[in-house]
């Protein structure tokens, strides 16, 4: 008999089901310390699953796909409940995109907060989701047409300046997960590479890898930063999807080497989130904030809901 090959400590294991009463092509999703999920999935001949050497410590995408799976994200990795992502670091709590606002999440004990970022003039990752200032701060201009001194002096809300991810990562420093939208710029590529590289250089320069990743609804720039450093997690945002939409998204995900997908939380039912399980892939819902939202999220099993309100849902899931 075939000795088992130990996994990492943090790896997943695939165990076949032996129980009478469950078909033999069901799987068992074990993660050391975490919940036990379990998903249909193809009939498993071997149970554990034997990696490769080449992928020991890494979770399979699919049970019959081992050649190509990618490692765990750390800081997508959810125990139990999910996530509470403050949305734009909980913008219906405080000013959004705000350190006010990060302040509100710590104090809220969200597993993480969600920020937009974009370029400004000096070359700098600041908070903001437009590209323009108009509708969030006092003042007029695109973001990339004003300083990082300009942009502190800004109000950008009860008093708040426009913050640098910097000033986010000191003040969080690993309390909780920091998930870096990456925003286009209309029309300009280059601007948009120069994004992710400074991004992907400033979670480097913190070396905040294990608890800062990077999402966007441009998929190349996922792509581009998984490129640059493997070790910052990443995500695809998607627009609504349904059907066989998908299992292309998923596919894309696993393609531009994602390790997790962000989806409008009208189109999450169980069935989404058992075909991203199956591929390893995480599940987190934008944007609810109302009560019957998280109980249809929490019954699908998601792993994280963004939210603008991280207080109210905490209160929500810690009754």
């Amino acid at each position: 008999m075939q000795r088992p090959v130990e996994h990492e400590s943090e790896s997943p294991v695939l165990v076949m089901r032996t129980d009478e009463d469950h078909r033999p092509g069901e799987v068992r999703v074990r993660q050391p310390g975490a919940r036990h999920q379990e998903f249909p999935g193809e009939t498993l001949v071997h149970a554990p699953i034997m990696p490769k050497d080449k992928n020991r410590g890494m979770p399979p995408r699919l049970p019959g796909d081992l050649g190509n799976a990618h490692p765990v994200a750390v800081c997508f990795r959810t125990v139990g409940k999910p996530f509470v992502i403050g949305h734009a670091a909980g913008a219906g709590e405080a000013p959004a995109n705000t350190l006010a606002g990060v302040e509100v999440c710590l104090d809220a004990r969200a597993e993480a907060i969600e920020i937009d970022l974009q370029l400004c003039a000096d070359g700098i990752p600041v908070l903001m989701h437009d590209e323009t200032v108009d509708r969030t701060t006092n003042l007029k201009g695109r973001v990339r047409r004003l300083t990082v001194d300009e942009l502190a002096e800004a109000d950008a809300g009860q008093g708040e300046h426009v913050p640098t991810l910097d000033e986010v990562l000191e003040l969080v420093n690993g309390q909780m997960a920091v998930f870096c939208e990456l925003k286009a710029t209309t029309g300009d590529e280059r601007q948009d590479s120069r994004l992710v590289t400074a991004v992907i250089e400033t979670i480097v320069r913190f070396g905040a890898w294990d608890w800062t990743g990077v999402h966007s609804f441009r998929r190349d720039m996922v792509r581009e930063a998984r490129q640059l450093e493997t070790r910052v997690s990443a995500a695809i945002i998607s627009p609504p999807v349904r059907g066989g939409a998908v299992d292309q998204l998923l596919g894309a995900a696993l393609k531009r080497n994602a390790q997790a997908i962000s989806l409008e939380h009208s189109c999450i039912q169980r069935d989404v989130v058992v075909r991203a399980k199956q591929r390893q892939l995480t599940v987190w819902a934008w944007t609810a904030d109302q009560p019957a939202h998280w109980d249809a999220l929490i019954e699908a099993g998601v792993d994280g809901i963004i939210t603008n309100f991280p207080s109210r849902l905490r209160s929500y899931l810690d009754e």
